[in-house]
């Protein structure tokens, strides 16, 4: 029989036979490394395996402690809450942010049970029947309270029942409004379109370009939704900015409803092949966008010296030094995101509140500016 199983599936029934038989019973599982040893298989296969067991909630993983086998004493006492997690767990961003959260949480002597949500992404409206088996599991858990991660929520599985509770939000809403009262841990989106903007007009661009998070038609045309979606407050900022400085928004922002990927590259050769429209300075709503738009920068082969002033969001490797060029980026603080939902999320729901974080930007342009530039030509043209 085992013949036909592969190698997680072998590890997931062994660790299963373990844990049934007790094995571990208030105690520490192996360290993956001696679990690979002892099942001679490779650490990948067993952290897949543990993966399955922790989103079935047996078994919990705590940061500098190890995995322990869940019992229902440890989950059913009050002195040590359980919290329900559903938030994207990976990439750059997700990954750190959910590490930070794991740490405050650990440090306030509590368990986690987590539903990664970043599958959605590669799912588009579908919400895969895994999921929704995983969050009723953990409905039936009743744990002592929730951290939701607002993205996507629109399609979030069992999305009312898991908002009605005892539930600290995280970012936004991408979707409708729970009915009751509730808090969360928000990023100030309209902070970070106007830092964007301001940046780019401080040094010196007069044809600034925001390209915002893309919408759907549905976020388009529903005003319960568009008011706090972070597309919409992040062009506010950046409308407002501009305005402050003489300019028609409108010229400069590119609509948030532009299609996918594909036609969003499209664009890019259509903006780099024509002098006329291409912006002196151009703002993303991540690094990875502007990132992608260096690479397309080296195929149309646009010299350095030549390109637009670029500017991401979330200050990641993408910005720093995995791209060709080192670019400014706005830093969300996610860290302090992750800070705080820990500390919220330990208060009754009488002493919560809203919690606004403040964005900065991270200015890795080395003192470029349309001024300089302009100047240290004149002073080659001298030369020559």
């Amino acid at each position: 029989m085992q013949g036909q199983l592969s190698k997680k599936e072998i590890v997931l029934e062994y660790l299963n036979g373990q844990i049934e038989a007790g094995a571990y019973q208030g105690g520490l599982l192996p360290k993956e490394r001696e679990l690979a040893v002892q099942l001679g298989v490779s650490r990948k296969t067993i952290r897949a395996a543990l993966d399955i067991l922790e989103m079935e909630n047996k078994i919990v993983r705590t940061r500098h402690v190890g995995t322990r086998v869940r019992t229902e004493t440890l989950a059913e006492t009050s002195s040590v809450p359980d919290i329900g997690i559903l938030c994207r767990t990976s990439g750059h961003v997700y990954e750190t942010f959910y590490k930070h959260l794991l740490k405050y949480l650990s440090d306030r002597g509590c368990t986690v049970s987590v539903v990664p949500t970043d599958i959605l992404d590669r799912w588009g409206s579908y919400t895969p029947k895994s999921m929704k088996y995983a969050v009723e599991k953990l409905l039936r858990k009743k744990p002592h309270a929730w951290i939701i991660d607002g993205y996507r929520s629109c399609i979030l599985p069992h999305f009312s029942a898991i908002s009605s509770g005892n539930t600290v939000f995280f970012d936004f809403i991408d979707g409708h409004l729970p009915k009751d009262g509730f808090t969360g841990v928000w990023i100030d989106y309209t902070k970070v379109g106007y830092l964007g903007a301001k940046f780019l007009l401080d040094h010196g661009c007069r044809r600034p370009m925001l390209i915002p998070p893309r919408i759907d038609a549905v976020t388009r045309y529903d005003p319960e939704i568009l008011n706090h979606h972070c597309s919409k407050l992040i062009c506010g900022g950046f409308s407002k900015a501009l305005e402050e400085a003489g300019l028609d928004p409108m010229t400069c922002i590119l609509d948030p409803y532009h299609g996918h990927s594909s036609a969003r590259n499209a664009f890019y050769c259509e903006l780099l092949s024509n002098r006329q429209i291409c912006p002196d300075g151009i703002m993303f709503y991540n690094d990875y966008q502007a990132f992608r738009f260096q690479q397309f920068q080296k195929e149309f082969g646009i010299s350095t010296n030549q390109r637009p002033l670029l500017l991401g969001c979330n200050n990641t490797p993408w910005s720093s030094y995995e791209a060709e060029k080192p670019f400014s980026s706005i830093e969300k603080h996610y860290d302090l995101c992750a800070e705080y939902l820990a500390e919220q999320v330990m208060l009754p729901p009488e002493k919560r509140k809203d919690i606004y974080i403040t964005p900065e930007v991270i200015d890795r342009s080395g003192g470029w500016s349309r001024q300089t530039e302009a100047a240290s030509k004149g002073r080659s043209s001298d030369v020559r």
